[in-house]
């Protein structure tokens, strides 16, 4: 927001299910909503609605969208258990990667979309692996956007991690 003058206080977020976000627009109870696919794909080919600014491009080509995170003494007291999820979720993003179409109905239900709109859509690549350089233009953009005071490097949030 900082970095389009918008000062964010201006701003009001509510999170509600992505599937009832076009329901608001259409009965004016939003203004603006922020969808990804497979909600957004089916909003677009209603012709309802337009993109007023993808934002997510504005992070980085490729970027954490989320994540599993642990204060650093909880971590190193249970180095095993970090260790099992972390083998977990790389394991999970191995599979989802090679078998999108048996997951289709799952995710639909999941995100309030139609199976068919599931599986038209163009899949995102579960992480396989942790990568520093795709944490940081998440900490980089907090930054600018004022939700973080100041940078760092993300190396520092992995166990051992070195700034």
């Amino acid at each position: 927001f900082r970095a389009s003058g918008l000062p964010k206080d201006a701003v009001k977020f509510v999170e509600v299910p992505m599937s009832v976000m076009p329901p608001g627009l259409d009965t004016h109870r939003t203004d603006a909503a922020f969808l990804t696919s497979p909600v957004y794909d089916e909003a677009l080919a209603s012709g309802k609605y337009r993109i007023l600014y993808p934002v997510l491009n504005e992070i980085a080509p490729r970027w954490w969208f989320s994540a599993i995170i642990a204060s650093r003494e909880w971590a190193q007291n249970n180095l095993d258990a970090v260790k099992r999820i972390a083998s977990t979720v790389e394991q999970s993003a191995a599979y989802t990667n090679a078998h999108h179409g048996e997951l289709s109905a799952q995710i639909a239900g999941l995100v309030g979309a139609t199976p068919a709109a599931i599986a038209k859509e163009i899949w995102p690549q579960g992480g396989t692996a942790i990568v520093p350089a795709e944490m940081q233009p998440v900490i980089d953009i907090s930054v600018k956007a004022g939700f973080i005071e100041k940078s760092f490097d993300a190396r520092t949030m992995l166990l051992g991690g070195k700034g």
